[in-house]
């Protein structure tokens, strides 16, 4: 844990360096880090990862991490000088499996201590456990983005995000178990669903018109919308359609997809399977998979492979 992490927790003080405002906690979280190159296939890429840091509050903790990577680091990516480098936030860890927060900015400072780049913004604000989100930028602001970092190679540099969140989100009473019973139940009903299909106890509209198609996810197409519509009618309204569909999606994709799974290959196929089929919810939960993984390995090969494999889906 990054020493800027409080190691005890109390109502007056935020972890990291930060600061109560009636608009919300902000945290602020600085990393020095040496812009370093990687060897990922024939390609030397600009990749960094910070140690982890947290946001804590009131006995309740986030953890994040953030990374500076080139985009394009595939081994198919055919123009390597098109690449931008950029600042990506990650949430690491913590109570919940979804989380929001209010927004997040990025402050560039040179080796000499000047700021470049201030207020670099990360657009979105949900974040699930394992995903994280880059900074947006004009392609100006990739281009100079890029332009210093590259001539700053082997220098140190400062990237200092900032963390805005409701306090809403420190309140302990927040995680308790109850609220784990109600996705219980929700995951239950969907493996229900799931089995139901199986034992065609119920019938999908229209599935024996792709039952034959050689690719598979026309038929996870039409099982996944029909479930998700089903499982929020036997609920009775009881969750929301974006938590039947997160929730559905990760059962579907656990219980279904990935037992077909066998190699990198079989995974590239599911992430273009469900974009080409319009399912961005197991899209999210196929990139959530790579993104923990890549976060909770050390090594040096696997997390090349790894990485490369995450870049080819981009």
């Amino acid at each position: 844990m990054c020493e800027t992490t409080c190691n005890t927790f109390d109502v007056n003080r935020p972890s990291c360096s930060g600061e109560i405002g009636e608009d919300g906690l902000t945290f602020q979280y600085e990393w020095i880090v040496k812009i370093s190159k990687r060897s990922i296939g024939s390609e030397a890429v600009i990749l960094n990862v910070s140690p982890a840091f947290s946001t804590a509050f009131n006995g309740v903790q986030f953890t994040w991490t953030l990374r500076l990577s080139d985009d394009c680091i595939a081994p198919d990516c055919t123009d390597a000088s098109s690449s931008g480098v950029n600042v990506f936030l990650y949430y690491k860890d913590g109570p919940a499996q979804e989380i929001s927060i209010l927004d997040a900015r990025v402050n560039i400072v040179d080796t000499r201590g000047h700021p470049v780049f201030t207020n670099l913004n990360i657009v979105e604000n949900e974040f699930t456990r394992g995903s994280g989100w880059s900074v947006r930028t004009t392609n100006e602001e990739m281009s100079k983005l890029t332009e210093f970092m590259q001539t700053n190679i082997n220098n140190n540099i400062r990237i200092a995000v900032n963390i805005r969140m409701d306090a809403r989100m420190f309140s302990p009473l927040c995680y308790l178990p109850c609220v784990d019973r109600v996705s219980r139940r929700l995951e239950s009903e969907c493996r229900s669903y799931l089995k139901d299909v199986e034992t065609n106890t119920v019938i999908v509209p229209d599935l024996d018109l792709v039952l034959n198609n050689p690719d598979m996810f026309a038929v996870h197409r039409k099982i996944f919308s029909h479930g998700c519509a089903e499982v929020g009618r036997r609920l009775n309204g009881s969750s929301d359609t974006k938590q039947v569909n997160n929730v559905f999606a990760h059962v579907y994709f656990t219980d279904c997809i990935m037992p077909g799974v066998e190699c990198f290959e079989d995974f590239i196929e599911v992430i273009e399977g469900s974009r080409n089929h319009h399912i961005p919810a197991i899209t999210r939960e196929a990139e959530r998979l790579i993104c923990r993984e890549l976060i909770a390995l050390d090594e040096n090969r696997v997390y090349c492979v790894l990485f490369e494999l995450y870049a080819s889906c981009y």
